[in-house]
């Protein structure tokens, strides 16, 4: 192997790194039992929202963790799109196990934003090269 096959294998293996800690850091704190009592005002819809950059992120890095040049971008960004919408379903049964953690049907909503906006805003730096 050349030293240039050597840096881009290192790269993606940078990458599925990253994203295997991610998603052990996404896991954790869903692991978190809720006690009810909100440690700062507006807690639950910040910990809401949060679900959109959260999913945002986590399919960004497992399109880097899986990208390679010769698969189709497109295909890549459909994999990693569909990866972290089941991970958040996932997600969301495993916290009903956590007590004081429900399942939600709008925290799945969020993640799904999320993974639409990076998606979009892909779809925008890919059209503003051509």
């Amino acid at each position: 192997e050349t030293l240039a096959e050597v840096a881009v294998l290192m790269s993606i293996w940078k990458w599925r790194l990253i994203s295997i800690l991610y998603i052990i850091l996404v896991f954790c704190s869903s692991s978190i039992p809720d006690t009810g009592k909100p440690i700062i005002k507006g807690e639950k819809i910040i910990s809401n929202l949060a679900h959109i950059p959260i999913y945002a992120l986590l399919t960004y890095l497992l399109f880097k963790a899986l990208y390679n040049k010769i698969s189709s971008s497109t295909k890549i960004w459909i994999i990693s799109a569909l990866s972290a919408f089941i991970f958040g379903i996932v997600q969301e049964f495993y916290q009903s196990l956590i007590p004081g953690r429900t399942t939600s049907i709008s925290d799945v909503g969020l993640n799904g934003i999320g993974i639409g906006l990076i998606l979009i805003i892909n779809g925008r730096k890919k059209n503003n090269l051509d």
